[in-house]
């Protein structure tokens, strides 16, 4: 997928995200979006599919950070609870 093909889709995932949680999109919201997931490797599938799981289980006054979608799309492992158990 090109860049601008995958900036628009992130675009539009963040207008739905917005559109439920009433909050506002700008132009550099978007970029850093899309920097942080291109640099992820997010998909557009897992986006969406994180996207819609923070939409119908968060309740939210304001657009989640992209800190919180990755969590959902890839969790992050406490190494300190993983040596504890070792």
């Amino acid at each position: 997928m090109k860049l601008e093909e995958y900036k628009r889709e992130i675009t539009r995932i963040l207008f739905m995200m917005a559109a439920v949680f009433r909050d506002k999109i700008e132009d550099p919201m978007i970029e850093a979006w899309t920097t942080i997931m291109q640099s992820e490797n997010v998909t557009i599938p897992e986006l969406q599919r994180a996207a819609l799981e923070v939409m119908k289980s968060r309740e939210y006054n304001k657009l989640p950070s992209p800190a919180v979608v990755l969590d959902i799309i890839r969790p992050r492992v406490d190494h300190r609870v993983t040596a504890e158990a070792q």
